[in-house]
């Protein structure tokens, strides 16, 4: 174990966000956890205090990631077809994300939402970024836009079982993959063209 508190923290972190991918906030075990990153429980909770502010810490650590490497540079000329294809190829690279989010839909109406002001501010800035950006006029509007961009750049990672199944494995390859992401760029420019007011 490591005696830099950062360190320790980051190793922390890192099997938080592992172990909440493949198991969910319910599934995951702390002693899991603690046992990933070489820790003993005592230091996790010292670090955290309980698995739910864990959460909470690894779900912040990642939408800082989705804002460093996702930016919106639609001002900067480019078309939404970029931003989409960062965030499928961000999010094909490394999944937890969206396995993360997929456990926490799964709970949701029972559990509400870890974090949610924090999460809700984080997505009122994109929102807000798209409606600038594309010049949407309607908040509500620029929100479905977000929503349906994002949709399209991690469906497949959400649902590889459905890509496999609905193009009889085609999508299994690294070229069927990068096929697919050109579509889907391509379908993103052709839904919101540049300059569209969407």
């Amino acid at each position: 174990m490591s005696r830099n508190p950062e360190v320790t923290r980051s190793k922390i972190l890192e099997a938080a966000r592992k172990e909440f991918a493949e198991r969910g906030l319910a599934g995951a075990r702390v002693d899991r956890i603690a046992g990933s990153a070489g820790v003993n429980k005592e230091r996790l909770y010292a670090n955290f205090g309980n698995k739910e502010r864990l959460y909470d810490t690894v779900m912040e650590m990642e939408l800082r990631r989705v804002r460093e490497t996702t930016p919106l540079l639609l001002d900067a000329g480019e078309g939404v077809g970029e931003f989409v294809r960062r965030v499928f190829e961000i999010n094909r690279r490394d999944p937890s994300l969206v396995r993360i989010l997929m456990w926490e839909a799964m709970s949701y109406e029972e559990r509400g939402l870890m974090g949610d002001g924090s999460r809700r501010e984080f997505y009122r800035e994109r929102v807000a970024g798209i409606q600038e950006k594309l010049g949407i006029a309607d908040r509500d509007r620029a929100a479905m836009v977000y929503f349906v961009l994002v949709g399209l750049a991690l469906w497949s990672t959400a649902m590889p079982n459905l890509a496999h199944l609905m193009t009889d494995g085609a999508m299994d390859t690294e070229d069927g993959l990068g096929r697919l992401e050109e579509y889907i760029v391509e379908l993103s420019e052709r839904l919101v063209p540049k300059g569209s007011g969407a």
